[in-house]
C-alpha cells in the first residue's frame, strides 16, 4: 500500500506544476510597465501600449505553450510513478486503465486552468491577464505623468495587487477565485486522492472488506484527530467522512484509509500509541514564549514558508530597482534565519521545496542566495537536509592544559581529522578550564552554545571547531558562526569543508557588534549581492560570504583568514 512517505514526494513533485507561467509573465508584466517609464506625451504612451499588449498576448500564448508541454511531462511522470507503485496487482488491467485516466484528467484540468487566467489590476477586480496589462500599464503612466509618483514608485503601487494576490482561476460557479499554483496543485492532489480511494475500492472488494482503518500519525490536525489510528464499518466511515469540511485523503490532509475485515484485520495502532499522540500533540512546544500545539507548530511553519515564497515573488518584481531590491533580498535573508529557527527550535523538518519558486534559479540564488529547480531542488541551496539536527548535548571528551597553547592547537587538529569527512556537523570546543567538549549536530547545524546554556560553564575564552559537510556549505563561517563567536565571547573558531580551511580569531582591539547576525546579512546583501549582480562569473555560494568576513573582520578588527585546501 502506498505509505505517507511517498505519498508526500509526489505531493512535492504536484507542488512544481503550476508555478513557472506565474514567474514568467510577473517578469513580462513588469518589465512592460518599466518600459513606459521615459514616456512624456500622451500620443507616444498610446502607440508604445498598443505595441507592448499585441506583444504581451504573444508572450502569454508562448508562455502557456511551453508550460503545457512542461505540465504534460511532470503529470506524466507524477502518475507513471502511481502505476508503478499504487497497482498492487500486475496483471490487473483494470487498475492500471483507471490510473492512467486519471492522469489525462488532470493534464486536460490544469490546461484548462492556463487557458482561463485571470488577475488583479491596481483597483483589485480581476481581469484577462491581457486587460491587466494593459490596467497596470495604465495606472503606472498617468501617475508618473500628474506627478504624483515618481516612476519606480507608481510601479510599485500598479504591481501592488499582483503581487498580493498572484495570478488567478475561477474554477466554480460560485465566482470564488484562486491562486493559479494553489488551484492546480489542488486539482491535482485531490484527483491523486480520488484514485487512491478508487484503488482501495477495488481492493475492499476484492479481499471481502467491510470496514475501514484509517492511518495514524504525530501532531493530527483537530479535525481529523478523534477518528485516526481506527477502524469503522462502511456505514460509520461515510458518515464521519461526509460531516468534515475537508476529507480524509484530500488537499493536505497525511491520512490514508485502508480497507479491512472488522473483528479480523488487527489494527495498525493501539488505544495506547493513538493517546500517546494525542498527548504529545497537546504538550506542544515553546517558541519565544509562547506555547503551540505539535499541529500549530506545524500551521506556524506553514505561513512561514509562504512569506517566504512571497518575498521570492517581492524579488522578482522588484528588478530594476536596486534599494527596492537590497530591501527584499535582506527580508528573505531575515525569513529564511527565522524558518530555520522556527523548525529547529521547534523540532521539525525544514521543508524548502513548499517555498519553491520555479526559475527563480541560479542568477536569483547569486543576488538572494537562493536556488531552485523544477521538479527537484540543486545542492545545498535548496535546503535539503536530509534530516532534522539531532541536536545532541554537549558531552565531555576529556582534557588539556588550557595554558600550553601548542597542546590546544594540536587536539583542535586531531579531532579536526576525525570530524572533518562527517556527512554532519560536529563541534568540538575546549572552554578556559581546559575541558574537551564535543557536540553533535546536523546537516547543517550544530549547537556549542549549549555547553554554556546546558552545562552552565562559560564559553568566553575558548577555542572551537567544526565541520562544514560537503556541499553543505558556503566556504566560509555562516552568520550563526559570527553570531557564536560574538555573543559568546569565544576567542578562536575554526572550520573547514571540502574546499577550505577558515578561521576567525579575537585581538586586543576587536570589538563586538550589537547584532552580528544583522550586520552578516546587511552587507551580504548591500555588498556580495551587489558584486553578483555586476559579475555574472563571481560565484556567490563559493566566495559571498567570504567577502562578508573580510568587511566584518576590519569592521570589528578580528583576525579572519580563508585558505584554499592542497
Amino acid at each position: 500500500m502506498y505509505d505517507d512517505e511517498r505519498l508526500e514526494e509526489l505531493r512535492k513533485r504536484a507542488a512544481a506544476i503550476a508555478e513557472p507561467i506565474w514567474e514568467t509573465l510577473l517578469r513580462d508584466i513588469v518589465r512592460r510597465v518599466r518600459g513606459a517609464g521615459g514616456i512624456t506625451s500622451t500620443a507616444e504612451y498610446q502607440i508604445y501600449r498598443a505595441e507592448q499588449l499585441g506583444f504581451a498576448e504573444k508572450a502569454i500564448k508562448a508562455a502557456l505553450a511551453e508550460q503545457l508541454k512542461i505540465s504534460d511531462a511532470a503529470i506524466d511522470m507524477l502518475f507513471e510513478e502511481l502505476r508503478d507503485e499504487t497497482v498492487r496487482f500486475e496483471e490487473n488491467a483494470e487498475l492500471r486503465q483507471l490510473v492512467e485516466a486519471y492522469g489525462a484528467v488532470s493534464k486536460k484540468a490544469a490546461a484548462a486552468d492556463y487557458e482561463g487566467l485571470w488577475a488583479p489590476g491596481p483597483d483589485g477586480k480581476l481581469y484577462t491577464v491581457k486587460e491587466a496589462y494593459g490596467k497596470i500599464m495604465d495606472f503606472a503612466w498617468m501617475q508618473t505623468a500628474t506627478g504624483t509618483y515618481d516612476f519606480q514608485t507608481a510601479v510599485r503601487e500598479a504591481t501592488k495587487k499582483l503581487l498580493e494576490r498572484g495570478l488567478r482561476v475561477i474554477p466554480g460557479k460560485d465566482g470564488r477565485s484562486y491562486r493559479l499554483e494553489y488551484a492546480v496543485r489542488s486539482y491535482i492532489t485531490n484527483r491523486m486522492g480520488e484514485m487512491f480511494n478508487a484503488v482501495n475500492q477495488m481492493n475492499y472488494d476484492a479481499i471481502g472488506a467491510d470496514g475501514w482503518e484509517i492511518s495514524a500519525h504525530p501532531a493530527p490536525a483537530p479535525d481529523h484527530a478523534p477518528y485516526q489510528g481506527r477502524q469503522y464499518s462502511k456505514e460509520e466511515y461515510d458518515r464521519i467522512n461526509n460531516s468534515l469540511a475537508r476529507k480524509f485523503g484530500w488537499w493536505n490532509c497525511r491520512h490514508l484509509v485502508y480497507p479491512v475485515r472488522l473483528g479480523v484485520s488487527p489494527r495498525a495502532y493501539s488505544d495506547e500509541q493513538l493517546q500517546k499522540y494525542l498527548d504529545d500533540n497537546e504538550k506542544g512546544v515553546w517558541y519565544n514564549g509562547q506555547h503551540y500545539t505539535l499541529s500549530e507548530a506545524r500551521d506556524r511553519k506553514r505561513q512561514l514558508e509562504s512569506l517566504i515564497s512571497q518575498t521570492k515573488y517581492d524579488i522578482l518584481a522588484a528588478e530594476g530597482d536596486d534599494q527596492l531590491l537590497k530591501e527584499r533580498q535582506i527580508r528573505l535573508q531575515n525569513q529564511r534565519r527565522e524558518y530555520e529557527r522556527f523548525c529547529r527550535e521547534t523540532g521539525q523538518e525544514p521543508e524548502n521545496w513548499r517555498t519553491m519558486v520555479a526559475t527563480f534559479g541560479r542568477s536569483e540564488a547569486s543576488k538572494a542566495a537562493w536556488a531552485a529547480r523544477m521538479l527537484g531542488l540543486r545542492g545545498r541551496a535548496s535546503g535539503k537536509t536530509g534530516g532534522a539536527d539531532t541536536d545532541g548535548a554537549p558531552m565531555r571528551a576529556g582534557h588539556v592544559d588550557f595554558s600550553n597553547r601548542e597542546q590546544v592547537s594540536s587536539t583542535l587538529a586531531k579531532w579536526r581529522q576525525d570530524l572533518e569527512p562527517l556527512g554532519h556537523e560536529e563541534d568540538v570546543s575546549i572552554t578556559t578550564d581546559g575541558t574537551i567538549w564535543h557536540t553533535v549536530g546536523g546537516k547543517r547545524r550544530v549547537h556549542p552554545e549549549n555547553i554554556q546554556l546546558q552545562q552552565g560553564v562559560s564559553l568566553q575564552g575558548s577555542y572551537s571547531y567544526h565541520n562544514h559537510p560537503p556541499k553543505e556549505t558556503y566556504c566560509s563561517f555562516s552568520a550563526d558562526d559570527v553570531d557564536f563567536f560574538f555573543r559568546y565571547g569565544v576567542q578562536y573558531q575554526q572550520a573547514s569543508d571540502d574546499i577550505y580551511e577558515y578561521t576567525m580569531e579575537r585581538t586586543p582591539d576587536t570589538v563586538a557588534p550589537e547584532d552580528a547576525a544583522a550586520e552578516f546579512d546587511r552587507i551580504y546583501a548591500s555588498e556580495a549581492c551587489a558584486r553578483a549582480f555586476e559579475d555574472e562569473n563571481w560565484d556567490i555560494d563559493e566566495n559571498g560570504y567570504d567577502l562578508v568576513l573580510q568587511q566584518l573582520a576590519e569592521l570589528y578588527n578580528f583576525k579572519y583568514e580563508r585558505r584554499r585546501k592542497g
